[in-house]
């Protein structure tokens, strides 16, 4: 009995996702990094398309999902916006301050729509993300 409970311990353990070990990682090393104080923004945008639309080259429907949400640290953003979607890469193959983040289109299968999510963070003074505060995100997103 005890050997079969310490091999469910084992597999619990090993079963862990990278991206929830990264995202601890992360949140043990924003507790200790000065270099994110303060107050964020976070907007995130909305576009749906059918096959109607996309035999069109347009969307459906497009439009603000949420805008200038104000946040007290770049954790509890990404704590709120990490399961509002599938994050998946940023707008640039190369990021840079000023890109944004995308979502993984996801289908609704009663209707056969597909919704796509971008999701733009900035300072209050709508300043850029440094490369620091991107290589953060993109960790704790789990971003390609």
């Amino acid at each position: 009995m005890r050997a079969l409970r310490k091999l469910d311990e084992i597999m619990q353990v090993m079963s862990r996702t990278k991206k929830s070990r990264d995202k601890k990682r992360c949140k043990r090393e924003s507790w200790d990094n000065p270099d994110f104080p303060g107050t964020y923004v976070m907007s995130m945008t909305y576009e749906i398309v059918d096959e109607e639309s996309a035999a069109m080259g347009d969307a459906k429907e497009r439009g603000w999902e949420y805008e200038d949400e104000e946040y007290d640290s770049l954790e509890e953003l990404l704590d709120d916006v990490q399961d509002k979607a599938s994050w998946v890469e940023w707008s640039s193959s190369h990021p840079r301050p000023g890109d944004w983040i995308r979502s993984e289109a996801e289908q609704d299968y009663s209707t056969g729509e597909w919704t796509t999510y971008d999701l733009f963070i900035k300072k209050p003074k709508r300043e850029p993300l440094t490369r620091e505060e991107m290589k953060y995100i993109s960790k704790y997103l789990g971003l390609r």
